[in-house]
């Protein structure tokens, strides 16, 4: 017969309370180790341009301690907040690492981070952010003629980009006797002008160029017209006048010209020598002829039609102001 005493069956009792699954009884598990706390300098990343060409970026930054010991963490997501999609390096030494097969036309974000020997770390760098933009810009003629009135004569063309911007845009000229395309110029808006040295069919073609430097490759043109033999008018003072627009788009033959004197054959009166009343060689009261008048500010002057058929034009002042009175 086993005989317990008080205190053995109360140490007895203890025992099995301590060993039942009690509600409240919570196991005890390791604490966690706790995230380091940043003690270096974030490294210095250098600034990206709004839009990079392409489909990868160079990334570069500075070393905080000046002293290339560290290694470093990159990474790159579209999300500007690094909550989704990140994509990282390796821990490397360099100070430059590259990001390639980047999106088209999506705004791409990037830090870095870094670290010592004794793996202590650093903050993560300030952002810096850049769109991929490897699609060259395109252009077209609007409009052009089949045929021209002149040898010059003006190119309507439009250029639009969805990445960087349009920069410039050329264009481009081949006369149907040529083999290969020449560039006229660059132009930054529409519309071109061109002046061709003949007469005859030209092919035509623009290329533009965007923000970054991609620029448009056209394997065929973009449109043709055809220029006219010029006509010219030659004045009795040598120079040639191109009168090719006035007779083919107006119908303004050549001989319609007149003579062609020139330019300055006929000399205007600059500052006339006027007579007023009472002066010798004033007309009498009883004269009747034609006259050009002029009054301004108080000050009348009158030209004799009769003096005028041969010079035109009158160069004068009057009432302190220039005036110029045409026959």
């Amino acid at each position: 017969m086993i005989r317990f005493t008080l205190a053995a069956i109360v140490l007895l009792l203890l025992a099995v309370a301590g060993c039942s699954d009690s509600p409240e009884s919570t196991p005890l598990t390791p604490k966690p180790d706790s995230d380091p706390v940043p003690t270096l300098d974030a490294p210095g990343l250098q600034a990206l341009a709004p839009y990079s060409p392409g489909d990868q970026i160079t990334l570069q930054w500075t070393d905080p301690a000046k002293e290339g010991t560290h290694e470093y963490l990159a990474q790159r997501s579209a999300d500007p907040g690094f909550t989704d999609g990140i994509t990282s390096t390796d821990w490397t030494s360099s100070t430059s690492v590259v990001f390639a097969d980047l999106p088209e036309g999506i705004e791409q974000h990037f830090r870095v981070m870094a670290r010592d020997a004794d793996d202590a770390i650093s903050d993560w760098s300030a952002i810096v952010r850049t769109t991929p933009d490897a699609s060259p810009p395109q252009s077209r003629l609007l409009d052009l003629a089949e045929e021209q009135y002149s040898l010059r004569f003006q190119v309507a063309f439009e250029a639009e980009d969805s990445g960087a911007g349009v920069v410039e845009t050329e264009l481009w000229v081949r006369h149907e006797e040529d083999r290969e395309f020449e560039r006229i110029g660059t132009f930054e808006n529409s519309p071109a002008t061109f002046v061709a040295v003949k007469s005859g069919r030209y092919e035509l073609r623009t290329l533009a160029r965007d923000g970054v430097g991609n620029a448009e490759i056209k394997p065929t043109v973009d449109g043709w017209t055809i220029v006219p033999e010029p006509i010219i008018l030659t004045d009795r003072n040598g120079k040639e006048w191109d009168i090719t627009n006035a007779a083919l788009r107006y119908g303004m033959a050549a001989f319609r010209w007149g003579h062609g004197i020139g330019q300055h054959s006929i000399p205007p009166v600059i500052a006339p020598r006027l007579l007023a009343p009472n002066e010798p060689g004033y007309p009498e009261d009883d004269e009747r002829f034609e006259v050009l008048g002029v009054a301004i500010n108080g000050e009348a002057h009158a030209y004799r039609m009769g003096d005028l058929p041969n010079r035109e034009v009158v160069d004068d002042v009057v009432g302190n102001v220039p005036v110029a009175v045409a026959y």
